[in-house]
């Protein structure tokens, strides 16, 4: 047993990830800007990758690796040739071994129609765990993709990572960033990709456990590492903020002028919340409806616009609308 300072920790963390979404938003396309990927691929996800222009090293799966596949794979992360693992999709790969007769077979664990037993859907997340600990323990940056699923959360609809058993609170736990990969528009009406990692969103899953990342993130690796650890403003300003940092498009939402502090950790000091006003400016063509303070705060921050702590929500798009 060793004791360590963190100070000595590595300068550049692995990042593991859940990204979900819909299909055909860019999930498998994230995890190919991670640095050295190798990609188990249970869906074709990659099928279109070479009329792109992306070359990674692919392994697909028929079926749910064994357990020496496992330790081959295991092997292979752990060789200087790839710095990443991506599992496209952790539900693809579910239903397999949920399928799959071999690692789970018997009548222990199978009914006479095939249908796994209850100590056969607990044979199953026993499987899933270990193969899952056994990428994230190699040490390297592991993404995993899920489709998402909507489910009811109270009255609000709530988009939630797709697993089957469900392993997903399991799954949220193991990571350290979990994402929904969405499509909004920009500031000048441009359709543009964003992650929301707000885990105070209440129609999302979402995480982030670095504590150093917007509540709408670029599906980029080298965006989201500067963010994480070089931790200054202006290198972690992704090129072309206008178009990177979105808007929402959504009903707008009413104000509250007690916005939470963001969890950003660039800010140095507590910001004070937002002191009411009388008239607020409103943006040229309603362009920043929908988005609360904290929201244009990010937004202005991308742009490298400087807001007073206590500004209001008003202030602040009439700053943006003047850049």
């Amino acid at each position: 047993m060793e004791i360590k300072n963190t100070r000595d920790y590595d300068v550049v963390p692995t990042i593991n990830m859940l990204v979900y979404g819909r299909g055909g938003t860019g999930k498998s396309t994230f995890g190919s800007t991670f640095p050295k990927p190798l990609f188990l691929d249970f869906e074709n996800g990659v099928k279109y990758f070479k009329q792109r222009g992306i070359e990674v090293p692919v392994i697909q799966f028929d079926k749910f690796p064994t357990h020496e596949e496992q330790a081959k794979l295991v092997a292979y992360a752990k060789a200087d040739s790839f710095e990443t693992i991506v599992i496209d999709p952790i539900g693809e790969a579910m239903e397999k071994l949920i399928k799959d007769t071999d690692l789970v077979g018997g009548s222990k664990y199978r009914q006479s129609g095939g249908e796994p037993t209850m100590t056969g859907w607990g044979k199953i997340k026993d499987e899933m765990r270990s193969f899952l600990k056994g990428m994230r323990d190699t040490g390297k940056n592991v993404v995993i993709t899920a489709h998402t699923t909507e489910v009811q959360d109270g009255e609000t609809l709530k988009q939630r990572p797709l697993l089957a058993t469900k392993l997903v609170d399991e799954l949220i736990a193991m990571v350290d960033i979990v994402g929904y990969l969405d499509v909004v528009k920009d500031s000048e009406g441009e359709e543009k990709r964003v992650i929301r990692v707000n885990p105070s969103d209440d129609k999302f899953d979402a995480k982030d456990r670095t504590g150093a990342l917007p509540t709408l993130i670029k599906p980029e690796y080298e965006w989201i590492k500067n963010q994480i650890v070089e931790n200054v403003p202006e290198s972690a300003t992704p090129s072309n903020p206008s178009k990177n940092e979105p808007q929402e498009a959504e009903t707008p939402k009413e104000d509250t002028t007690t916005d939470e502090a963001p969890q950003d950790a660039q800010t140095a000091t507590q910001e004070q919340p937002e002191t009411p006003s009388e008239e607020e400016p409103k943006a040229e063509g309603g362009r920043f409806d929908g988005m609360s303070g904290k929201e244009l705060k990010a937004l202005a921050k991308g742009m490298d616009i400087k807001v007073p702590a206590n500004a209001t929500k008003g202030a602040i798009i009439k700053l943006l609308t003047n850049k």
